[in-house]
């Protein structure tokens, strides 16, 4: 079980680390009220469960095959 939490906290780590790529300050996850990346975070979980299933499967199915996925993209940024 150690080895599992370890894993688990070093995949958070190399994620936070990553979060500039997207405009968002990793330190920003502290401040779970106002912070970027929890706008981040639920303009991106909104997006997923506003599409339907059928719709989901056919943008999951085109970014498998690297196909251009723009049609399916949010009309808003996140920090909009």
């Amino acid at each position: 079980m150690r080895e599992e939490l370890d894993l688990l906290n070093e995949k958070q780590i190399y994620c936070l680390k990553n979060l500039n790529k997207f405009g968002v300050d990793p330190d920003s996850v502290k401040d779970r009220e106002n912070g970027d990346y929890w706008k981040w975070y639920s303009h991106w979980d909104n997006w997923k469960k506003d599409m339907g299933e059928e719709e989901w499967l056919v943008f999951d199915k085109k970014m498998s095959n690297k196909e251009d996925v723009s049609l399916y993209e949010p009309k808003t940024k996140w920090n909009d």
